[in-house]
This record gives C-alpha cells, sequence and structure tokens, in this order.
C-alpha cells in the first residue's frame, strides 16, 4: 500500500466502551446535545442501536448503559471516534475545526492578508481517519491528512458592497456559535429594517443581526468585492498571494513544481508545533490515541 500524508493511529486500549441507546422499530431518537456525534446501526430485527461519541463525560438523569467492543469488532465506529477525537485535539490547539462525514478541515489565523480589514488568511489541515487490513489480519488504523489554506472575510452584510453581492446566495456566521442559532444552510434575501433576512431550506425566515453573517470568502467571490472595491489589478495581487499561501507558486510567482513537497513540510511544522500526534477518544474513560510522527511517503509501504 503506497500513500502520501498517510499516518497510522495506535489506540492504547484494547477495548473501547460506547455509551449507547437502543431503539424500538420505528422509534425516533431523542434530540442529544450538540457536542455529540450519533453513529446509527440498524439489527437485523428492525430495530437501531446508537453510540455516542463525546468529548466529556455523558450526564443525564438516567445515565445511558454502556457496551465494551474491541476496535476491531466494528471498525468503522472506531474510525468515527478517532475522527471526532482528533477534531476535538484540534479544537483545543486553538483551530476552527469543520466537521463532515466525508472529511473534515481544520484551520487557524494566517498572517499577510493583503486586505486584512476585507479578509483573513487561515491555514491548517483536512483530514480522515481510515481503516485497512493487511491479508485479512485484524483492522489498522490511519489518518489521511493534507494542508489546506482558506480565506474568510472580515466584512459582513453591513457592508453595501457586500450585501449586495450576497442577495439569494447561502451565507455563513461570522463564528461557529451564530451558526448553532439559526442553522448552517440559510440563504440571504433581503433586509427586514435593520435587520438582515435570512431563509432557510425549509421557507423558515428569521431576522438577524447583519454583522454577525457574511459571504462564504470563495476566490470568485472575493475577486468580485476587490474588483468593485478597489481595481481588478489589485484584486489580481491578491489572489496571487492566495496561491503563495497554499504553495501553489513561489514566492517570485512561478508556478511551484515542488507543491507536494511543500506542502507536506508546512503539515508537519504544523503538526509538530501543535503536538498534534496525540490525543484522546471520546468515549468511557477516553483512552488514549497516537499518531505516528512520519508519514508514508511515494514508494514506502506499509
Amino acid at each position: 500500500m503506497i500513500g502520501l500524508n498517510w499516518f497510522e493511529v495506535y489506540i492504547s486500549a484494547s477495548r473501547l466502551t460506547f455509551h449507547h441507546r437502543d431503539l424500538a422499530k420505528g422509534e425516533e431518537a431523542p434530540p442529544t446535545s450538540r457536542d455529540w456525534y450519533t453513529v446509527y446501526r440498524r439489527q437485523k430485527d428492525g430495530s437501531v442501536r446508537l453510540f455516542y461519541l463525546s468529548p466529556g463525560i455523558i450526564a443525564s438523569e438516567n445515565p445511558l448503559p454502556t457496551l465494551e467492543l474491541e476496535p476491531g469488532r466494528d471498525p468503522d465506529l472506531t474510525q468515527r471516534a478517532i475522527d471526532f477525537g482528533y477534531a476535538g485535539k484540534l479544537r483545543e490547539a486553538g483551530y476552527e475545526v469543520r466537521t463532515s462525514k466525508v472529511g473534515s478541515k481544520a484551520f487557524r489565523a494566517l498572517h499577510g492578508s493583503p486586505f486584512p480589514d476585507v479578509f483573513s488568511l487561515k491555514e491548517g489541515l483536512a483530514f480522515r481517519a481510515f481503516f485497512f487490513r493487511n491479508n485479512g489480519d485484524s483492522p489498522r488504523w490511519g489518518i489521511v491528512q493534507s494542508y489546506a489554506t482558506s480565506q474568510q472575510f472580515n466584512v459582513n452584510l453591513a457592508d453595501p458592497l457586500l450585501r449586495s453581492l450576497s442577495i439569494n446566495n447561502r451565507v455563513v456566521a461570522a463564528t461557529p456559535a451564530v451558526s448553532r442559532q439559526v442553522g448552517p444552510d440559510v440563504r440571504f434575501v433581503g433586509m427586514n429594517g435593520q435587520f438582515a433576512l435570512l431563509r432557510d431550506r425549509n421557507g423558515r425566515e428569521t431576522s438577524v443581526n447583519p454583522t454577525d453573517w457574511t459571504l462564504p470568502c470563495t476566490r470568485a467571490t472575493l475577486n468580485k468585492y476587490l474588483s468593485a472595491a478597489t481595481s481588478a489589478r489589485a484584486a489580481g495581487s491578491a489572489l496571487l498571494e492566495l496561491q503563495r499561501a497554499s504553495f501553489a507558486v513561489t514566492r517570485d510567482g512561478r508556478m511551484n513544481t515542488a507543491l507536494s513537497r511543500a506542502q507536506h513540510d508546512r503539515l508537519m511544522f504544523l503538526l509538530k508545533d501543535d503536538k498534534l500526534f496525540s490525543f484522546r477518544l471520546p468515549v468511557v474513560g477516553q483512552p488514549a490515541a497516537r499518531i505516528s510522527e512520519q508519514s508514508l511517503v511515494i514508494g514506502e509501504r506499509y
């Protein structure tokens, strides 16, 4: 097996203990805290077993039962625990984490924006846990990590220009805490007095403070904003800086022929600088997990 930016994950415990809840066929799952991650397992009789992953101790008036499993008994469940636990480690290290079942991303601030009043640069990593077997052996776990950059608007819907670009487009919260109050998928449809009017996928409208919401800062949108606010030349210069930040081009503006190596080296710097090689699994007792400090590179084999 050959890979780039693949790291093996070692779990300290031989058995993992999960909080769980069993639901009868047709029974609805009760609401849970946003800090929990729920994994669904459908049983042969049509019932459903819910496994809960939590960064802390799950407390309730009626404590949930626990179930002890070997990590290899349900490799996908263990893989989810690795993903969720590593995301918690990144948050502790000051990263803003966006989790997804198909791969998550974590970013921290990066200096060097040519227009700091308009947008800020971010750097971090994309990651996803996985498992594999060697010739039918017990499963082993790993995590794929790659260097990633992003940018975020520092202007919001209170800005007339950005507001004009936002009409009928998806908007995002300026901070994660604000997103939890409304929902992750909303569009800006206009102003309601001093408030911005957002509409979710179900057609429900909510009036919010315009300073709390902004547009996703894609390169195309950033180019439109800067071209209108400054000049096309300044916008082009800013986009070139984004390419430099991602190592796509060199400092003198040439295409970087060593892109993969440059991004890999920066990824390793982040992992070492923020001490990201160990974390806790979000299960009962929070057992430790460790990531190998050297990744696989092209030409090497597991």
